[in-house]
């Protein structure tokens, strides 16, 4: 008859081993972004958006699975990799550079293989100050955070002719997200 002490481990051993295989069936999703002629273009930020169950319904709020927030960098070459996600989900991904549209990537499986490039279209400059939010993302010391997600809920803004007003949820030509740079986000 086994112990306590003798079960302990036993318990532990099965439990560290069942995690080790949790982690090998994680999966990797890679893909390139390029511009509208086809350019690869660095130091975009691809990040899963959202994600979904590939068979099945699920009530968990697409944008609450623990994959969700994951993000990468490209390189000079337009590649990105984000690793350590679940081979049960189909993910959305968003891709976002200053000076470019923001760009989705909808319901894409790993598994299947690469991502499809993601091509992002150049934006023209707004230099219209009333049709641009600037804004400084900061850490506990003060210092700019680089590639934070910000998302507006909505704006406030003052009309001559009827006063304040107020506007939320999707706004037609406001992006649904921006992203620091070194020095702050652009929403325009």
């Amino acid at each position: 008859m086994l112990t306590r002490t003798a079960i302990l481990p036993i318990v532990a051993i099965f439990f560290a081993a069942t995690l080790a295989l949790a982690a090998s069936n994680r999966v990797t999703l890679a893909g390139r972004v390029v511009d509208s002629t086809g350019k690869p273009l660095d130091h975009v930020t691809v990040l899963v958006y959202q994600a979904g169950v590939k068979t099945g319904y699920s009530t968990y709020c697409p944008s609450c699975y623990a994959d969700c927030g994951k993000r990468a960098i490209t390189a000079a070459d337009g590649s990105y990799r984000i690793g350590s996600l679940s081979p049960d989900l189909r993910f959305t991904l968003l891709a976002v550079r200053d000076g470019y549209f923001s760009e989705f990537v909808k319901s894409f499986d790993p598994a299947i293989g690469p991502a499809p490039n993601v091509v992002l279209r150049a934006r023209q400059q707004v230099n219209d100050p009333q049709r641009v939010v600037r804004g400084r993302i900061v850490d506990s010391h003060g210092l700019s955070l680089r590639d934070a997600v910000v998302q507006p809920k909505g704006i406030l803004f003052n009309d001559e002719k009827r006063g304040h007003i107020a506007d939320y949820g999707t706004i037609a030509g406001l992006d649904l997200v921006a992203v620091t740079n070194d020095r702050w986000f652009r929403q325009s």
